[in-house]
């Protein structure tokens, strides 16, 4: 029910920086800092490495938006709860263990 409203909100938004800053800008930066937040916490307890905690949060964002932009906009059919929860898993995996061989 909320996917139709989804890809409309994103659709005007790539077109009216009105509707950008209204509607999406802000509830991002609100995600931003609680990730960035969780990130330098995580640092400072020794879980995570010394990174930018800021410049983590900007890019885990990205990993997210390049996962579900595309099925927002009816570009990809929506993934089963299945297929979600394998993304999710790949995500964090790729995250928390980056590509390079161990």
């Amino acid at each position: 029910a909320q996917l139709p409203f989804n890809r409309t909100l994103f659709s005007e938004v790539w077109v009216d920086d009105g509707i950008l800053e209204e509607a999406v800008a802000e509830r991002v930066k609100q995600i931003h800092r609680l990730l960035q937040d969780y990130i330098a916490e995580r640092i400072t307890a020794g879980v995570f490495r010394p990174v930018d905690a800021a410049l983590t949060a900007q890019l885990v964002m990205g990993m997210f938006a390049g996962l579900i932009i595309p099925a927002v906009r009816g570009i990809v059919p929506l993934p089963s709860p299945e297929k979600r929860h394998a993304l999710a898993e790949a995500m964090v995996d790729l995250l928390l263990d980056g590509v390079r061989a161990q």
